[in-house]
């Protein structure tokens, strides 16, 4: 009894495998385009697994399949288990070469900056993104700040150079399980902190006239 079992369960090991090749052979032609899918695939873990010993443990899964299907036999299986190692290390080298500062506290500080970009919110409020003006510096010497301008406070440009005193912090994590990481996403982005301001924005100097002012102007009118 026991045989048969096992005579039945290799009989339908063989055939599952006979109908795997007979796909292969069917599919051979399209078999390329499945690649990309699997660099997807693995970018899409890299960012589904929140810990990076999950990540490493991911990448040492995926390059043991890798090798346990080319000793079987089943390369194109291998190929896309290699793909989706590659997806995971392209992101974590995104990171690697993202690296940059980012605040370790709330801060009050009173800072000037190059306006890089600017963006009008509901209610007359902005959103700057903030890189650091000629000779100075932003707080924690971070490479770019996005601060936010609540109220009554004048129409900024891109490319204008403000000064402000503001509450700044490192950009929030997850607000809840499964929610947006804006920490995540500040950080492929390279801000190193987001903030208020406190009080009226100066402006030091305006953007200088050109292409890039007028541009903006018309992104400014078509957001608001």
């Amino acid at each position: 009894m026991v045989s048969r079992r096992i005579e039945e369960k290799q009989t339908a090991g063989q055939a599952l495998i006979a109908g795997w090749h007979r796909w292969l052979d069917a599919e051979r032609a399209h078999l390329p385009l499945w690649l990309p899918v699997a660099l997807a695939a693995g970018i899409a873990l890299w960012f589904a697994l929140p810990w990076a010993p999950w990540r490493q443990a991911a990448a040492l899964g995926a390059a043991a399949l890798a090798g346990g299907l080319a000793l079987a036999g089943l390369r194109p299986l291998a190929w896309m288990a290699l793909m989706l190692l590659a997806g995971v290390g392209v992101a974590e080298l995104r990171v690697a070469l993202n690296h940059h500062p980012v605040l370790v506290g709330r801060v009050f500080a009173t800072l000037t900056a190059r306006v890089e970009s600017a963006e009008p919110l509901a209610f007359g409020d902005q959103r700057l993104l903030l890189v650091p003006a000629d000779d100075q510096s932003l707080p924690g010497n971070v490479e770019r700040l996005r601060l936010r301008l609540r109220g009554d406070q004048p129409q900024i440009a891109a490319g204008a150079i403000i000064t402000a005193r503001a509450l700044l912090s490192p950009p929030s994590g997850l607000a809840v399980p499964g929610g947006y990481d804006l920490a995540r996403r500040a950080w492929f982005d390279g801000i190193g902190g987001t903030g208020v301001a406190l009080g009226q924005v100066a402006i030091v100097a305006a953007p200088a006239p050109g292409p890039g002012l007028w541009l903006a102007g018309v992104r400014s009118r078509l957001q608001r």
